[in-house]
């Protein structure tokens, strides 16, 4: 539901006045929304317009994303006339699994859309680590002891950092790590 917006046209001994209809701004082509995302950088997108823009002169929008929990996500951006609005939501694999979002559209005359909830599944692949040296249950009698793997990520190098750490299988004590 929109608003109704009275503006004064003043003329020399005479006043007249005009209700303008203020329809609530729309949002349409939202994304991501039933999709499987491997990359935890996610944009999320949706086209933002109000009938406003062209009836009252100067409109604006101020476009606010929203995690499921309703925490705003980014900033809130502000537009002047119907384009495309996105912003960058960035998890962590941590948080593998279901997303929930949504966008809320405000005008400035306090009129304000709010989305579905949309939803995503995060799926960053884990780590794969290969080619341990020394292999399992190799008898190593001589000092000293080079340990070595071989590590391939998905996001290594862009996103995302992988942390290594060799363990003591007797009593679960770190002999090191490293962080790529």
């Amino acid at each position: 539901a929109g608003r109704r917006i009275l503006k004064y046209h003043l003329h020399t001994g005479t006043q007249t006045a005009q209700l303008v209809e203020n329809p609530a701004p729309t949002v349409s082509n939202i994304a991501p929304d039933g999709t499987t995302e491997t990359d935890p950088r996610v944009t999320l997108s949706v086209d933002v317009d109000d009938a406003s823009f062209s009836k009252l002169g100067s409109d604006s929008l101020d476009v606010v994303f929203k995690d499921g929990s309703g925490t705003q996500i980014g900033t809130t951006q502000t537009v002047t006339s119907a384009q495309t609005v996105t912003q960058q939501y960035d998890l962590t694999a941590e948080q593998n699994g279901q997303i929930d979002w949504l966008v809320e559209v405000t005008d400035q005359y306090g009129t304000t859309t709010t989305s579905a909830t949309q939803t995503f599944t995060l799926a960053e692949p884990a780590p794969v680590v290969t080619d341990e040296q020394p292999a399992d249950n190799t008898n190593v009698n001589q000092p000293p002891l080079t340990l070595s793997v071989n590590v391939t990520d998905a996001g290594l190098g862009d996103y995302d950092t992988v942390t290594v750490t060799f363990k003591d299988a007797s009593d679960d004590s770190t002999i090191g790590t490293d962080t790529l």
